[in-house]
């Protein structure tokens, strides 16, 4: 899957699959909740400038947000 970001005119693609973890795809529901908030929260409120971003979306989503949905 391939992340999407215009800026400065330009059309910016980021790869984000590697990031994810095989436990995190295997949750139930991870894949929608990291869709319906990092794509169209995160991308919005941040710049996203390189893959290591990705990355830490990810962990940052997967350590706080995603287990207080769990509860």
């Amino acid at each position: 899957m391939i992340l999407f970001k215009k800026s400065n005119n330009k059309n910016v693609f980021i790869r984000y699959t590697k990031a994810l973890s095989i436990d995190q795809m295997q949750n139930c529901g991870f894949l929608f909740l990291y869709h319906s908030f990092i794509l169209q929260i995160k991308i919005k409120n941040y710049l996203i400038k390189s893959y290591d971003y990705t990355k830490y979306a990810v962990v940052n989503f997967s350590t706080k947000n995603y287990q207080s949905h769990n509860r």
